[in-house]
C-alpha cells in the first residue's frame, strides 16, 4: 500500500511539473536549412542573412525575437573572440555592416521567447547559417575617370572631367599628371573637384594630360591621355586712327592719335584717281610733299602691327595752296621813297659837318 501511495505521489509531482513548466512545449527554433548568408551585392564590407522561425507549438510559446551573432573565421564557439551580438526583433532578414573587406565571416542565429505558463524567457540553440563562412566583397579602387577635356590658353591648360565612381567609397581627390612633349610626367593632387588649371606652361609646346580618381581604398586607373598646346593670346584688334590735316604750299601735314598695339602707320593720299602711300615707323604725323597746289587730296591713315594692317581712318580732304605774295608799290611811290631816303642822308651828313666845326 505504501509503495502504491509513493507511486501516486511521484506521478502527481511529474504531472504537476508538466502543467507548471509546460515541459511538453517545444521552443521555437531556427534550422540551418532555413538560414542563409550571402555577401551583399555591390556593397563592400556587408553581408545579408535571412531565416525562417520554426515553431513546434505556436499556440503556447510567445516569440520575442531573434538574436544574430557573427565573428571572423569558419566557426563560432563560446570562447571565440570578437563576437558581435545583435537583437533584430521579429525580423526574418538582416544586413550586417561595418565588416572588413574581403574577410570570411560565420553567422549564427537563435530564437528567444517567453513561456506562457511561467513567463520565463527561453532561448534556442544557436543555428549556423548554411553557406557560412562567407567572404565579404573585397574593396576596389575607384573606376577610371571618363570624359577628360582640355582647353588651352596663353601659357595655360584647363582640364575638366566627369566625377569619378569610388565603387562604394567617397572620392577624396584626384591625381593629375601633365607631361610636355619629350619630357616627364609631373604629378599634381587636387581635392574632390572636377576641373584644374595648369599655369606657367610654354606656349607652342604640346602637353599630355591624364587624371585618376582617389578614395580611401586607393587610386583608380588613369583616364585616357588628352593633348593640348598653349598659345599666346591673340593681340587686340587695331583700331582706325583719328586724323587731322593742315594744307600748305605744295604740301599737306597729316596728324593722328596713337593706336594701341601699332608699331607703324600707313599714310595714303589720292587725287585724280591716283593713290600714293608712305610708311611712318615712328611718330604720329607725316608731311606729304611735292603736291599740286589747288588740287584736292583725300588722305587716310591706317595702323600697322607687323604685317597686319588695321582699318583705315575716315578719308579727310585738303587742298595745297601757294604762299601769299607781298603787294608791290607803284612807281611813283618808289620814287618818292627813294627821294626821301636821299634827303634824309643829306641832312645827316650836314649835321655831322656842323659838329666838326
Amino acid at each position: 500500500m505504501l509503495t502504491k501511495w509513493r507511486s501516486l505521489v511521484v506521478t502527481g509531482v511529474m504531472l504537476s511539473a508538466l502543467v507548471l513548466f509546460g515541459a511538453t512545449t517545444a521552443l521555437a527554433q531556427i534550422t540551418p536549412g532555413t538560414f542563409t548568408i550571402t555577401a551583399a551585392a555591390g556593397d563592400h564590407g556587408e553581408i545579408d542573412v535571412a531565416w525562417a522561425v520554426v515553431e513546434a507549438d505556436p499556440a503556447n510559446p510567445v516569440i520575442e525575437g531573434v538574436e544574430i551573432r557573427h565573428a571572423m573565421g569558419t566557426s563560432i564557439t563560446a570562447d571565440t573572440a570578437s563576437i558581435t551580438l545583435t537583437d533584430v526583433g521579429n525580423a526574418n532578414s538582416y544586413t550586417i555592416t561595418g565588416l572588413d573587406h574581403g574577410t570570411a565571416y560565420t553567422v549564427q542565429a537563435r530564437v528567444y521567447d517567453r513561456d506562457a505558463e511561467t513567463e520565463a524567457n527561453r532561448v534556442s540553440a544557436w543555428a549556423t547559417a548554411s553557406g557560412s563562412p562567407v567572404t565579404t566583397k573585397a574593396a576596389e579602387n575607384p573606376d577610371q575617370v571618363d570624359d577628360l577635356e582640355l582647353e588651352a590658353g596663353d601659357g595655360m591648360i584647363m582640364a575638366m572631367w566627369d566625377e569619378g565612381d569610388g565603387n562604394g567609397f567617397d572620392i577624396t581627390g584626384y591625381k593629375l599628371e601633365i607631361m610636355p612633349m619629350g619630357g616627364a610626367w609631373n604629378v599634381t593632387h587636387v581635392g574632390a573637384v572636377t576641373e584644374h588649371t595648369f599655369t606657367g606652361l610654354m606656349n607652342g609646346t604640346e602637353y599630355s594630360v591624364r587624371v585618376s580618381a582617389m578614395s580611401e581604398i586607393g587610386t583608380g586607373t588613369a583616364s585616357s591621355v588628352e593633348k593640348a598646346k598653349p598659345m599666346e593670346a591673340p593681340p587686340a584688334p587695331l583700331t582706325a586712327p583719328m586724323v587731322t590735316l593742315e594744307a600748305g604750299d605744295g604740301m599737306i601735314m597729316a596728324s593722328w592719335g596713337a593706336v594701341e598695339g601699332a608699331d607703324s602707320y600707313k599714310v595714303s593720299w589720292t587725287a585724280g584717281g591716283v593713290t600714293a602711300s608712305a610708311t611712318v615707323m615712328m611718330g604720329t604725323s607725316y608731311t606729304i610733299e611735292n603736291l599740286m597746289n589747288g588740287t584736292a587730296y583725300s588722305v587716310m591713315v591706317s595702323a600697322m602691327m607687323g604685317g597686319m594692317e588695321g582699318p583705315a581712318s575716315t578719308a579727310q580732304m585738303a587742298t595745297p595752296m601757294p604762299a601769299t605774295d607781298v603787294p608791290a608799290l607803284p612807281l611813283f611811290g618808289m620814287l618818292a621813297l627813294g627821294a626821301g631816303l636821299v634827303a634824309a642822308g643829306r641832312r645827316r651828313l650836314h649835321a655831322q659837318r656842323l659838329l666838326k666845326n
